[in-house]
């Protein structure tokens, strides 16, 4: 295992926002989204908002429930805040983000409700199905908050 050097005087951190925002900010001079590729970015939202069935457990069923919420409620946020430009949609998409990290999950996130006619409806452990919508919701933040910043020109 070799040495590394350590730098003979370290630079003061810099302030937590400014760094963000090198690392994930927008490129400069990046055009502002037409109306075409907004309507593009909002109809794939919608689509994965819808609720998907088939061959899962009835866990995973909640967490796909909670994505499919969360790709709602970010289709809905990005459609009020894309007439006000590209800083406002990477000012959007970090606050999802940071939202995404909190584990932060609506107390009206939206159940599963397309259950097979022929069996039960399961019952469920009320401790897991919040661990689950957690999770779900999270990745659905995430997913939106990263397509939201790429379509408005940040940094990857």
């Amino acid at each position: 295992m070799q040495d590394r050097p350590e730098p003979a005087e370290s630079p003061a951190p810099p302030d937590s926002q400014a760094a963000l925002h090198a690392r994930v900010g927008g490129v400069d001079g990046t055009p502002a989204l037409t109306a075409e590729q907004l309507e593009r970015l909002l109809a794939w939202l919608r689509w994965s908002s819808g609720e998907i069935r088939g061959g899962m457990d009835a866990y995973v069923r909640v967490r796909s429930a909670a994505r499919a919420d969360a790709f709602a409620r970010v289709a809905e946020e990005l459609e009020r805040t894309a007439p006000e430009g590209n800083a406002a949609l990477l000012a959007l998409a970090a606050r999802l983000r940071a939202r995404s990290l909190s584990g932060e999950v609506p107390p009206d996130v939206k159940a599963p409700r397309l259950w097979r006619a022929d069996r039960p409806v399961p019952e469920l452990d009320p401790i897991r199905v919040r661990r689950e919508q957690r999770i779900g919701f999270a990745l659905g933040l995430a997913s939106g908050a990263a397509q939201i910043h790429v379509a408005a020109g940040g940094k990857v």
